[in-house]
């Protein structure tokens, strides 16, 4: 009996593969969890970041504490509210929410993460980047704090 090119492609690509799909096609609802756990840490963090009074706040361990318990209690209100209303996103109260949550998320990350990539923008060939440089970085953090409240809520919640 004689074997096809396609049995020895197929035999070949099973006993050299690492990882089976099928398997890792089951890990994927924990996959997700995690990934949305994960940005709704990020989103939390910036929250802390900002009503803690920055970076350097948190590192000499001397946040503003009044700001980072205002800062949790604002990030659990928005994001009740974003998990009961996100069904129906032209919701007032879900956009608000999503407005107060990724405003905080992004003034978290803004002094950190802006400046690099205006710089890395702006290191771009043309005067467009050189010029714009600044606010298509802001743009971008802004779209990541959405991302980073918009993802969980859809994966978490039915």
């Amino acid at each position: 009996m004689a074997i096809t090119s396609h049995e020895i492609k197929s035999s070949e690509s099973t006993t050299a593969a690492i990882f089976s799909r099928s398997k890792l096609a089951q890990r994927q609802p924990m996959i997700k969890r995690g990934l949305a756990f994960g940005l709704w840490g990020i989103s939390i963090g910036g929250s802390l970041l900002w009503g803690g009074g920055g970076l350097a706040a948190w590192m000499t361990l001397t946040p503003n504490w009044g700001g980072v318990l205002t800062a949790v209690a604002a990030q659990v209100v928005c994001s009740v509210v974003q998990w009961v209303w996100c069904h129906t996103w032209w919701n007032p109260y879900y956009l608000a929410a999503l407005a107060v949550s990724s405003g905080t998320t992004t003034l978290g990350f803004w002094p950190l993460v802006h400046p690099g990539l205006t710089r890395m923008l702006q290191s771009l060939d043309g005067s467009l980047w050189t010029f714009y440089g600044p606010y298509i970085a802001g743009g971008i953090m802004i779209l990541g704090a959405l991302v980073a409240d918009i993802y969980p809520e859809k994966v978490l919640t039915t």
